[in-house]
């Protein structure tokens, strides 16, 4: 009888949309060993009711404009325009605008505006950073001076100092360099514990501990190195692997110059 109550109740319109949770009283059933049914009955108001049911974590917080996950705790950051995801992720970047900060430590104690350090550590410690691009785990890891510039790849960057609009591409590239200012570092350990500016390196350690500056190099693993050229454009060919439509570079250890074979 008593669903068959509710459902008269309900016909008859005895619905409401609010209530005096203090003064209204919602039916339950108490487990009861002793009764047949197994249950005794009971009621708790409204307000005890909602009391006792935990409301689910905080997901994100906010500090003026910016968000940041509490769960992980990460930030607060600076106030204006910043996200931070991750477990302390953005944390005493308290100078940040417009940045993101996502994964464990990325962006921590940071100081710089309009940067994005994403991956585990990307960033942290980072002393005038500005508009930078660190991504990869440590990649710009307390790094000194680095405006401008974008570090992509494990390690990339970390612990370089006054390597401002330079672009170090690959696992510990530009790692360690100093005053490697306005450089491009692409592939692993390119210019490594480097310390010239305005450097192009290209491939596999590429002026890996090098000092010149104003210098463009391609590593030696990387690049053909040829008698003349007649042995070039016998060993450059489609038969042993090359491809159509692409231009091969080498050296000719006959005239110490730069040449290419064209497909």
């Amino acid at each position: 009888m008593d669903i068959l109550n509710f459902i008269s109740w309900t016909k008859n319109g005895r619905t409401v949309s609010t209530v005096d949770g203090a003064n209204t009283l919602v039916p339950l059933g108490f487990k009861d060993p002793k009764r047949d049914d197994g249950y005794l009955a009971g009621s708790i108001s409204v307000d005890n009711l909602l009391a006792s049911i935990p409301l689910p974590p905080s997901v994100i917080g906010v500090n003026g404009t910016s968000l940041y996950s509490t769960t992980p705790l990460a930030g607060p950051v600076g106030l204006l325009d910043n996200i931070a995801l991750g477990s302390e992720a953005g944390q005493n970047a308290t100078t940040a605008e417009r940045s993101n900060f996502i994964g464990l430590n990325a962006g921590k104690n940071s100081s710089g505006i309009a940067d994005n350090f994403i991956g585990r550590m990307a960033g942290e410690n980072a002393n005038n950073s500005s508009q930078s691009n660190f991504i990869g785990n440590s990649a710009g890891k307390q790094t000194n001076n680095a405006y401008w510039s974008n570090f992509i790849g494990g390690y990339a960057g970390i612990s370089s100092s006054n390597a401002y609009s330079s672009n170090f591409i690959g696992y510990l590239a530009g790692y360690e360099s100093s005053g490697t200012f306005r450089s491009n570092f692409f592939g692993q350990e390119a210019g490594m514990l480097s310390t010239g500016n305005n450097v192009n390196a290209f491939g596999y350690q590429a002026h890996r501990t090098g000092t010149l500056s104003g210098q463009t190099v391609f590593s030696n693993a990387s690049f053909a190195s040829y008698t003349n050229r007649t042995a070039a454009t016998t060993a450059i060919t489609v038969p042993n692997g090359a491809r159509a439509g692409n231009t091969y570079l080498y050296y000719n250890q006959t005239t110490f110059t730069i040449e290419a074979v064209r497909l």
